[in-house]
């Protein structure tokens, strides 16, 4: 008897998937053997043999086609493999020879088909996947790790890009992440977001780039947008202290505060003089105005060749709150003193209402500069002495503002590279680091920003 997904499963009914996402793992795990059907491959005669030649016809160009299959790119074969006990590859193999359409049935368990390639191939998802089957008892199936490693897996239903790996990963058995398709692709947005917040204890660090992982996931703000229709946004502002316990604690690294505020993009790219007084602007910088220079030329590359969707990021924010956090920032050039504050500090204390004469019409972003180099694109409300903090494993840059004794959140900056690369549009933590002395130290330079569910995901989108 064979069980088939795609034929047992009633895709229409929102209801009946909802409830067979569920049961999954359940029937793979429970399956006495997986079949997996990888097509008809063509045979290319007199190619090098391998290892396991002589006993399925198998050689290495065969073995490298078969890896780079379609079927290893599915979202749900991830929960499949990964909840299957015995597995059974089967294939096709079509000489080239063979003017007809005449092919031979190939098969090979699971473990005979991947024993001589895990130690010498990194690169196709088949051996990833492969590698993740073997770690599957530890992290590398929490919720998080499934998603961040299968990223680039495909499927047709954004939404499967969190519920294909809730039925395997370990902090998902005990019900606490329910699979609803009725929910708008914000909706899981927030519930994964949130999700992972609770369950890790590295949650303030890596809260940031998670969010934005999860928006990409997810089809980025356009697709979640669409997918809303005329519904209204379903997210929810804090309104009091009441409600503090849903807001978002991240830790940022202190990368500067801005000196100095130059031209628009819209002037940079049609006023020619704008770009001259930009350049003399720069000479204020105390830095090396060399290595300055070389990373303005950079930048000024990477500014003509923006799109839309990437300015659009570079935005200001009108969070309805702000938190009473003087004593961190003030100190923000030293050792940050969250570690010594009593318990009753630890509960942040937030301000509500809108900052005084904010921006309520937005405007294209300006270039900027700190005293120590660091140089990039502002949203048109930031100010000379506003805040920019760096956020773990991700391109996000809050712009922070301190408002006497409060801490405020105003919008998303970008940070161009230390120079020029090809494909990196601005900084991420992966780039070598010359701006900042030490690098972007988050166990011991961290201070915690707060966020609400409308400001995190419009920072990471």
């Amino acid at each position: 008897m064979l069980w088939i997904d795609a034929i047992c499963i009633n895709q229409a009914d929102l209801e009946e998937r909802n409830r067979q996402v569920e049961l999954m793992s359940y029937i793979y795990a429970r399956a006495k053997r997986v079949l997996v059907w990888l097509g008809i491959i063509v045979h290319l005669p007199g190619a090098e043999r391998g290892k396991k030649g002589d006993e399925t016809g198998l050689d290495l160009n065969d073995l490298g086609t078969l890896c780079h299959q379609s079927y290893w790119r599915r979202i749900w074969i991830v929960q499949e493999i990964g909840a299957a006990t015995d597995l059974e590859l089967h294939w096709g193999l079509k000489s080239q020879m063979d003017q007809e359409n005449n092919w031979q049935s190939r098969s090979e368990i699971w473990t005979n088909f991947f024993g001589g390639i895990l130690e010498d191939e990194t690169t196709n998802l088949a051996v990833k996947l492969a590698r993740q089957r073997e770690g599957r008892h530890g992290d590398s199936f929490l919720l998080a790790n499934l998603m961040e490693v299968c990223r680039d897996s495909l499927c047709e239903e954004p939404r499967d890009k969190v519920y294909g790996f809730v039925g395997i990963a370990h902090d998902c058995q005990d019900g606490s992440f329910p699979v609803d398709y009725s929910k708008s692709l914000f909706e899981v947005y927030e519930d994964v977001v949130r999700f992972q917040y609770r369950s890790t204890a590295l949650n303030t660090k890596t809260v940031v780039h998670f969010s934005q992982l999860v928006q990409k996931l997810l089809g980025g703000t356009y697709q979640m947008q669409r997918d809303l229709g005329d519904k209204k946004n379903p997210f929810v502002a804090l309104q009091s202290n009441n409600d503090r316990t849903k807001a978002f604690k991240a830790v940022g690294v202190y990368t500067g505060s801005v000196s100095s505020v130059g031209c628009s993009y819209d002037e940079f790219i049609g006023v020619p003089d704008a770009t001259r007084k930009w350049k003399v602007s720069l000479q204020k910088c105390q830095t090396d105005l060399e290595k300055l220079r070389r990373k303005n030329e950079g930048f000024m590359r990477v500014l003509l060749d923006l799109e839309k969707p990437e300015l659009d990021r570079i935005r200001a924010i009108e969070p309805n709150f702000s938190w009473k956090g003087a004593k961190d920032m003030h100190g923000v050039l030293g050792v940050p003193t969250r570690g010594s504050r009593s318990e009753h500090e630890l509960l942040p204390l937030f301000k509500f209402g809108p900052e005084e004469n904010s921006e309520t019409t937005p405007s294209a972003p300006r270039l900027f500069s700190t005293r120590s180099g660091v140089i990039g694109l502002i949203p048109s409300n930031a100010r000379v002495g506003d805040m920019l903090f760096h956020f773990w494993e991700s391109d996000v840059v809050a712009v922070v503002r301190l408002e006497v004794s409060y801490v405020r959140i105003i919008g998303r900056a970008a940070v161009a590279n230390a120079e020029f690369v090809a494909g990196s549009k601005f900084y991420a933590p992966g780039d070598l680091v010359q701006d900042l002395e030490g690098g972007l130290d988050f166990e011991k330079k961290g201070i915690e920003l707060y966020m609400d569910i409308p400001t995190l995901q419009l920072l990471t989108q």
